[in-house]
């Protein structure tokens, strides 16, 4: 007897037209665009401090006597960068025009009220998303990569590329999870910009509840690093272990953030009125 496979022909056109939808608004062409700049700006301000050309001191000696650069490093900079704000902001704004500005428009109702599984519609939404980031992340590898191989001298050796490698590979994890949450956040909403304050808003929360947990394991009054670790935010920042140590319980974080923003977006799909 034949069986339908859930996830097949149709799936995968479905996957294509979202990311058509996403290259063609403005604001995926710009985060793309940004994605490729980034890594020339970061590797132009980084030879202009290594060459002296800022004039800064700090205790009393030139930035440029304590500035040390290396192939592996430049490219853990540029990381830094793409995930500095910016990029995540453009993230979570092409993410909430998915469903809330669709919600807005009706668009999402028409799609919604088709003969498709409405969970095969926010799956296709999400890999459409998933692969933007992903295209994002190649981008700035693509530019900054060549630029930190060959036209920046210093100790470059194989642990340490591989190390900023493992961070960029994060980052599409990292990136996996805000995007799972911006959709959670864009099932409440019908406006984009309500989608990026209820995200900021959430985070900010978030890092005062981390602080307030830092507080507590300093006065010893019970253990809270794990804890701290599985909150949202530091979940989203996993990526930063390739620089000061690969934390598991922020990955796991980052999975249970990632599932479970997805869960109850699904749910919350399930119960769309399209009336």
């Amino acid at each position: 007897m034949a069986t339908t496979n859930p996830i097949g022909g149709v799936f995968w056109r479905m996957v294509a037209a979202e990311l058509r939808k996403l290259l063609s608004r403005p604001s995926g062409v710009v985060m793309l665009v940004i994605s490729a700049l980034l890594p020339i700006l970061v590797f132009g301000l980084a030879k202009l401090v290594e060459g002296g050309g800022v004039n800064m001191n700090a205790n009393g000696q030139p930035v440029a006597s304590l500035f040390s650069l290396d192939g592996p490093k430049l490219l853990g900079y540029m990381l830094t960068a793409r995930n500095f704000f910016v990029l995540p902001l453009f993230l979570v704004m092409v993410s909430a025009q998915l469903v809330a500005e669709e919600r807005a428009n009706f668009t999402l109702r028409a799609l919604l009220a088709l003969p498709n599984a409405r969970w095969r519609v926010l799956l296709a939404k999400y890999t459409a998303l998933l692969t933007l980031a992903a295209i994002s992340i190649a981008g700035s590898l693509g530019v900054g990569g060549p630029l930190c191989f060959l036209f920046v001298d210093g100790p470059q050796t194989l642990v340490a590329w591989q190390g900023v490698a493992f961070g960029w590979v994060a980052s599409l994890a990292s990136d996996a999870g805000l995007i799972a949450l911006t959709l959670l956040i864009s099932t409440f909403s019908s406006s984009v910009a309500g989608v990026l304050v209820g995200v900021i808003l959430g985070l900010m929360a978030d890092l005062a509840i981390r602080g307030l947990l830092q507080i507590a394991g300093m006065l010893k009054l019970f253990p809270t690093d794990q804890l701290a670790a599985l909150m949202p935010g530091r979940a989203l920042a996993a990526w930063e272990g390739y620089a000061d140590g690969w934390d598991p319980w922020a990955f796991l974080g980052l999975g249970l953030l990632t599932l479970g923003c997805l869960a109850v977006a699904t749910f919350r799909f399930q119960r769309e009125d399209v009336l």
